[in-house]
């Protein structure tokens, strides 16, 4: 019984997305690539980041946004392949992280918790992680997450709270 169903060589994924029943997206390096899973090949590569892409996630039916080493957030529209917008977080760092919280904003993660404004692309909102690195994050309600990370903890966020904006 063969269990592997399809394979693709020489890629390296460190971020998968669904797009839709037909369709994955996936990063390599610094770019963000379109995957047809029925025709199993390669139908977009979109390139934008200059540094590591860290995440994609899915924001709606064809927009998706992604974050990398380069301390940039990236809006893409997946039809088209192009940049819609560039969020730049300017005293952070590499970001390691996002979440979408609904269609208008999103989390970004590295050793702070940001939260963005989708429409005016600015910061609207951000917390200190006085921990290491967060590896992985989930939306728990409307204004609550949690994240895990390196420093062996799973934290639970109220993002009404926030310290600073």
């Amino acid at each position: 019984m063969k269990v592997c169903l399809m394979s693709f060589d020489n890629e390296s994924f460190t971020s998968l997305l669904k797009l839709n029943s037909f369709q994955i997206v996936s990063n390599n390096d610094n770019q963000i690539k379109i995957w047809d899973l029925t025709e199993r090949k390669l139908v977009k590569t979109i390139s934008g980041h200059t540094q590591y892409i860290t995440c994609i996630i899915k924001i709606k039916k064809t927009k998706i946004a992604s974050c990398s080493f380069d301390t940039t957030i990236k809006i893409w529209d997946s039809k088209s392949g192009d940049c819609l917008r560039t969020l730049v977080d300017q005293d952070n760092g590499e970001l390691e992280n996002l979440l979408k919280l609904n269609e208008a904003q999103i989390v970004s993660f590295n050793n702070s918790i940001k939260l963005w404004d989708l429409q005016t692309g600015s910061c609207i909102a951000r917390i200190a992680n006085d921990s290491h690195s967060i590896l992985c994050s989930d939306k728990i309600s409307k204004i609550h997450i949690i994240t895990g990370g390196y420093d062996n903890n799973l934290k639970l966020w109220d993002l009404s709270l926030r310290l600073d904006n």
